[in-house]
């Protein structure tokens, strides 16, 4: 994917969830009925994005968004509280709860898109994460996820090809659990001790 002559986008985050990591504990323990809330900006396009991700039929993943201004992207508005509880009664049939910002992360992603069946391939590289009492930066690596409309991909099989197997993960998981080694990780401890994360000043 090209843009203006630009070939990797930068893409900042921060993720909203309970003071107790309701949500994190949710995906750790793989509840059904488990959601993201995150403001999403897209650095060179200016584009600012507030998203509640739940979980459909069958697993599928459903993208809730609007648009807001790059100024509210690190604070939870009078109106993407009330577009969350919207969502949330619509989707679950529950209240939304107490939250608050608890992680805001950054990375630089490049996109590959097969034209022919819509395939995409997204890279992403310097992985940072944040929070009021700490900074994290993550291993010299490439996280790399493919997505396609029907099952196995030509990308996934190329993968496969060269040695290399997929992995369950979550970028907002990981980051809470690299910047709060007393949390539990349980299915991701083994991914975080396979890297090294480096504490930032």
């Amino acid at each position: 994917m090209e843009i203006d002559g630009l070939r990797s986008f930068q893409y900042r985050s921060t993720y909203f969830d309970t003071p107790d990591f309701e949500q994190y504990r949710a995906h750790r323990q793989g509840r059904r009925r488990r959601y993201k809330v995150r403001s999403r900006t897209y650095v060179e396009s200016k584009l600012c994005m507030f998203e509640i991700k739940t979980k459909g039929r069958l697993g599928a993943t459903v993208k809730h968004r609007r648009p807001q201004p790059i100024e509210d992207a690190r604070q939870l508005t009078p109106q993407n509280l009330e577009f969350a509880a919207q969502v949330l009664a619509e989707e679950y049939g529950q209240d939304v709860p107490e939250l608050a910002p608890v992680l805001h992360n950054s990375y630089v992603r490049a996109t590959l898109v097969n034209s022919t069946d819509g395939e995409r391939v997204t890279s992403d590289v310097e992985l940072r994460y944040s929070d009021t009492a700490s900074k994290v930066q993550g291993p010299d690596m490439v996280v790399v996820e493919t997505k396609t409309g029907n099952g196995r991909g030509v990308s996934d099989q190329a993968l496969s090809d060269l040695g290399i197997r997929p992995v369950s993960m979550s970028k907002y998981c990981l980051g809470v659990a690299a910047l709060n080694p007393e949390l539990p990780a349980n299915k991701w401890s083994r991914l975080m001790k396979r890297h090294d994360w480096a504490r930032m000043p």
